[in-house]
């Protein structure tokens, strides 16, 4: 009778004990742009110095008919892991199961999504305008794997 209270036991200590098999982890590369960062634009006047000077050196230059366009680039990628075998180990000892002697049985889920800010210039690099493209639902955690 003693026998399984002390099975149980032993297996909630296992598994407090065995570190958390739960991964939630973000990175952000580059810094996100928001509208107060980029304020100071005002088109048919700000210059291409200005917007060096605040924002940097845009990760691209690239060339329209309309004029030249700066881009500023951030990418967000959100990873979600959950191992439900890390407790095995602990809980089966006697059954010879050794930790890293089996596969992991993981759910997985998570997305990357690449934002851009863009300036547009005329030929005299000064500002015309500019715009955001924002990609937030690529990088959603969805709480269900399939």
């Amino acid at each position: 009778m003693r026998r399984p209270g002390l099975l149980v036991l032993l297996l909630v200590v296992s598994l407090v004990t065995s570190g958390c098999p739960i991964r939630w982890q973000r990175y952000t590369l580059n810094h996100p742009l928001e509208q107060a960062d980029v304020s100071f634009i005002v088109p048919g006047h700000t210059t291409v110095a200005e917007v060096l000077g605040k924002l940097g050196v845009p990760d691209q230059l690239e060339d329209s008919d309309a004029g030249p366009i700066a881009r500023y680039d951030f990418m967000d990628v959100k990873d979600f892991k959950v191992d439900l075998l890390s407790w095995l180990p602990f809980a089966m000892p006697a059954a010879g199961v050794v930790p890293g002697s089996f596969r992991e049985l993981e759910f997985h889920g998570g997305g990357a999504g690449s934002d851009h800010f863009r300036v547009f210039f005329d030929s005299h690099w000064v500002a015309k305008g500019y715009a955001f493209e924002i990609h937030s639902q690529a990088t959603e955690f969805v709480l269900w794997p399939f």
